[in-house]
């Protein structure tokens, strides 16, 4: 069994959720759409934070905060989890090497030190994150309307998907895109396309497993003849037709089904590891009596185009469940936070501030740690590698055959093709790809223009990073890596109320040796009891 599928001490309560479902699938699909309020807002609590010298970004909070955390929950962590947490404390620091920058101008200097690229390290990644907003805004065709689909897991499942992550989350992958592509294939006659995004947080970093999917609405037939519109609503006097892609309760029922007639057969073929085996079949029958909760978004206006919910599904594919905008700072062991209120006020939910022990934060999130080698981004049907290009030469060639055999202003002013009214909600346009190379050189040179003079500055000592076994065991390395590895774990003193710290410091200063210092340790365990 890997070590990062076991249940951690450190996740055993995160199977709670303090929002329902269908308020958590709403607020994390409508966010790309609020993005400007929530700027403004974080801007602002950000500057009142740098007044007072409290700002922390994310990195700093998880480093100042590790060995408190490793001193209450590091006998139950996994390899995994105790490895990431490694790298994110020596990214770019000394142990992993440097890079030296000069300039021949004025011969002035700068020390870059490398980054660990950990997948989960806020520091790193921001490259490989702009390079998949590019790719994923290529396979974008004009004429084409794309929803956004969330596929949501009870609360309920939570604690079993801590416990058997790679399981679960496969098993969320599979069932929300078969599900999802059944109906449209059914319903609409149109070829399947889905990008597949996994998250596994709310707003405030509970354990929230959930599958954020962009479908296209309309495109090519099934026979590949034809191109399939796209469906409206009938629409009223007061609110004009919509795009309409499936009926979301109709698919969460369908969703729900096949999730739990798939779980059940893992279950008994011994594939979902189980602390006490009997309860599985109430807590699916249960399930089975309830509405899982799938959220379908539009377009939010007849001129929006896919970008926006685009750059949201790109913020959070590296770089953890939280991002430096949304933290205040750190003060008097609390960290404060921006997140979406529970309560709408004036129809919306606005941004407030949250706050958690330090503690807490680091051990929420690591709840969002996934399994080695896991695959948390997906291309299925007609946009998988395979088939991509085709499909896509397909939709542009039917749509330009559609265009010239009939008129369709209703259609293109609806799809944001003609005269478009806001720019921040058009596709991007994609430059030739000799044009973006010299826009990838002309950046990279920016990044190392010279401070003082603002001329290039050039390279002139590249150290390679190490090996990782050479930095965990090297001498750089935290005190509490000897900790995980000897086993042996000091006392967690912020477990302790006052009178029990004052005689955990007289017990430091006057026991004679180790084995009274374990028993008063043990008597301060029983009286809590």
């Amino acid at each position: 069994m890997s070590q990062v599928d076991r249940p951690d001490l450190s996740t055993a309560t995160g199977g709670s959720q303090s929002a329902s479902s269908r308020q958590s699938a709403s607020e994390s699909a409508s966010e790309s759409a609020d993005t400007a309020p929530v700027a403004a807002s974080v801007a602002s609590r950000a500057a009142e934070a740098v007044a007072s010298k409290t700002v922390n970004f994310v990195h700093d909070i998880l480093v100042q905060n590790t060995e408190r955390f490793i001193r209450r929950h590091g006998r139950g962590l996994s390899r995994h989890v105790e490895n990431t947490l490694l790298r994110i404390h020596h990214c770019r620091s000394e142990a992993l090497g440097k890079r030296v920058y000069r300039c021949d101008a004025c011969n002035y200097e700068t020390t870059v030190f490398n980054s660990c690229g950990d997948r989960h390290c806020p520091n790193c990644a921001g490259a490989k994150r702009r390079d998949w907003l590019d790719k994923t805004l290529r396979v974008i065709c004009p004429g084409v309307t794309y929803f956004q689909v969330v596929f949501t897991l009870p609360g309920e499942l939570s604690a079993l998907a801590l416990g058997n992550r790679t399981e679960i989350y496969n098993l969320l992958f599979e069932t929300a895109w078969q599900s999802l592509r059944t109906k449209v294939e059914k319903e609409l006659g149109i070829q399947a396309a889905g990008l597949a995004v996994l998250h596994t947080w709310d707003q405030r970093l509970e354990h929230h497993p959930h599958v954020h999917l962009m479908v296209p609405g309309n495109g090519p037939s099934l026979d590949g003849t034809s191109w399939v519109n796209c469906r409206l609503t009938k629409g009223t006097k007061g609110k004009p037709p919509a795009p309409f892609l499936v009926d979301n309760k109709e698919l969460g029922r369908e969703f729900r089904d096949l999730f739990l007639s798939r779980l059940t057969e893992a279950v008994s073929r011994g594939q979902i590891r189980l602390e006490e085996p009997g309860y599985i079949s109430d807590l699916i029958d249960d399930l089975e009596a309830r509405d899982w909760v799938v959220f379908i978004e539009g377009p939010p206006r007849p001129d929006c185009g896919p970008d926006q919910m685009v750059k949201y599904l790109t913020r959070y594919l590296t770089g953890g469940p939280i991002s430096n905008q949304r933290i205040v700072g750190e003060r008097d062991g609390q960290v404060h936070f921006m997140a979406r209120s529970r309560k709408k006020i004036d129809g919306r939910r606005p941004q407030v501030e949250e706050q958690l022990p330090a503690v807490e934060f680091v051990r929420r999130w690591t709840l969002h740690i996934v399994p080695p080698e896991f695959t948390k981004v997906r291309w299925y049907a007609s946009w998988s590698p395979r088939h991509r290009k085709a499909y896509t030469e397909l939709c542009h060639r039917l749509y330009a055959a559609r265009l010239s055999g009939a008129n369709e202003r209703a259609t293109l002013a609806f799809q944001g093709q003609s005269s478009p009214a806001n720019s921040q909600c058009q596709p991007a346009q994609t430059q030739p790809a000799g044009q973006q190379s010299e826009h990838a050189k002309s950046k990279a040179v920016r990044e190392h223009l010279c401070p003082h003079c603002s001329q290039p500055m050039a390279c002139i000592v590249t150290e390679q990073r190490p090996s990782w076994r050479e930095v965990f065991y090297g001498p750089y390395h935290p005190e509490w890596f000897e900790w995980v590895t000897s086993g042996n774990f000091p006392p967690s003193d912020d477990l302790l109320d006052n009178g029990e710290a004052e005689m955990l410091e007289l017990a430091h200063t006057q026991a004679a040796s180790a084995d009274i210092f374990d028993e008063i340790i043990w008597l301060l365990k029983q009286a809590r009891e």
